[in-house]
């Protein structure tokens, strides 16, 4: 609530001062987007209603639970599934149907809803490996020269780092600063894994020409 409270009063202080128009305010809201969102938010009431989200969430922790893994299981399945959404439809869409299952899944397995919440955020973000499934894929496709290829070869391995270290860090009760500790382990090893990858890509590239 602060935070929309806060973004309205800073839109209408950016008109009444000038800096923007009231056309062109007008025009930077995304009414696609909206519909979007509000759309996959009434798809997401009807799951919890007709009791599929329940469903759903209960084969989720039954899967969690047969892997062997605990908790983990669970966050692991969640952010897959979320992931897979996010290539289908946009991330914010993906968030809105998942999230019914994810309340569900929290209620059924005594999971904490706000770490599962993080993990649907994170795994939302995370789509490497198409260039069409986030906005500064996109950007970069066709300027960079990039192929399809390119996005699976460097993103897949990005994508199974995040997805081991999300799980982990959300999953597994450590100390705070272990979180800070994993997440930079990540961050170092997606780095160091695409120069190796692009080193190699290079020195193909090469030896064909």
């Amino acid at each position: 609530k602060e935070i929309f409270a806060s973004a309205v009063l800073a839109s209408i202080l950016l008109v009444a001062f000038g800096v923007l128009s009231l056309q062109e305010a007008r025009d930077a809201i995304n009414w696609t987007l909206y519909v979007t969102v509000g759309s996959a938010i009434g798809v997401g009431t009807a799951l919890i209603n007709s009791g599929i989200s329940s469903s759903i969430a209960n084969f989720f922790v039954r899967i969690g639970d047969s892997i062997g893994f605990g908790m983990a299981g669970l966050f692991g399945c969640i952010y897959l599934i979320t992931v897979f959404l996010s290539y289908l439809v946009s991330s914010n869409v993906a968030v809105a149907l998942v999230f019914p299952i994810v309340k569900q899944a929290a209620s059924q397995s005594g999971a904490d809803l706000v770490m599962l919440s993080y993990c649907v955020i994170f795994a939302s973000s995370s789509c490497y490996m198409a260039p069409f499934s986030y906005t500064a894929n996109s950007m970069i496709f066709g300027l960079g020269g990039y192929k399809r290829i390119d996005y699976i070869r460097f993103g897949c391995p990005l994508q199974l780092i995040l997805w081991i270290g999300t799980v982990v860090v959300l999953s597994v009760k450590v100390a705070w600063y272990w979180s800070w500790v994993i997440s930079a382990g990540c961050y170092f090893a997606s780095v160091l894994l695409m120069i190796v990858v692009g080193r190699c890509h290079r020195r193909k590239r090469n030896n064909a020409s």
